[in-house]
């Protein structure tokens, strides 16, 4: 796939888009095959624990859909409304439970923001921006703003929402409203990225995406619900090996061999 790259390390993947000529901005066969066969590989390869996703160069994470490609043009034309494109960008969109870690270099634009926002942890250079023009063209951006409503205060996003092009939120700014959790130098990026990825990778494949699912699902449900579900994913890994092996391997100070 020239629009991706994928690369493993002991158990992290890493994602990078590579269209840095073009902002790294979506095409149609990137939201709606590429991408998802990269997500199914990263379900489906019991070796891969952690994925980290980020773009190359310095200059844009994404700039969103790229408006100049043939097939988003025939997409749009034939079904205007946007609710219809069958997008499958993000881990979450396709229904992949390992944790993702999110790199951030550069603009990170209109649909650019669904990355981050559907990711668990995301880590920002320190020349991260990220807005969304939708307004400033006359569109609706309508997917990144919402998931980030879950990341960032509501005033916030509608801020980031409403003034479209004329305002971004830069790196610092984003690790205060709690969208990112970390602000590096661009040349630290991918370590960064990396080093947290690995600290994942070294516990519980089936404690951490099962903590990873429970947390994405619960978002939507009242608290009660919430709870009881919480309560529910936890009983579930009782007896498994890896509950078994995690005391066990502590108690005789050695590392663990998850299952």
């Amino acid at each position: 796939m020239p629009d991706i790259r994928y690369e493993k390390t002991g158990h992290v993947a890493v994602i990078t888009l590579d269209r840095p000529e073009s902002g790294n901005a979506l095409t149609y066969k990137l939201m709606t095959e590429e991408l998802p066969a990269v997500w199914q590989e990263v379900r489906d390869d019991p070796d891969v624990r952690v994925a980290v996703f980020t773009a190359a160069g310095e200059r844009h994470f994404c700039t969103g859909m790229d408006m100049r490609d043939p097939g988003l043009q025939q997409a749009r034309a034939a079904s205007p409304d946007a609710g219809t494109m069958p997008l499958r960008m993000t881990a979450r969109q396709n229904e992949v439970w390992k944790p993702v870690v999110t790199a951030v270099n550069g603009q990170c634009i209109g649909g650019g923001l669904m990355f981050a926002g559907d990711s668990d942890i995301v880590i920002a250079s320190e020349n991260a921006r990220f807005s969304n023009t939708g307004v400033s063209i006359g569109v609706i951006a309508p997917v990144g703003p919402v998931v980030m409503a879950r990341k960032m205060p509501f005033e916030a996003v509608m801020r980031m929402m409403l003034t479209g092009r004329h305002e971004y939120i830069d790196a610092q700014r984003a690790y205060q409203l709690g969208l990112v959790s970390e602000v590096t130098p661009p040349d630290r990026l991918l370590d960064a990225a990396m080093g947290v990825a690995q600290k994942v990778a070294s516990n519980s494949p089936a404690a951490v995406q099962e903590t990873v699912r429970l947390m994405w699902e619960t978002l939507e449900m009242p608290l009660s619900e919430a709870l009881d579900s919480a309560m529910r994913r936890a009983g579930s890994l009782r007896g498994h090996p890896d509950s078994i092996e995690g005391p066990r391997a502590w108690a005789e100070k050695r590392e663990p061999n998850w299952q």
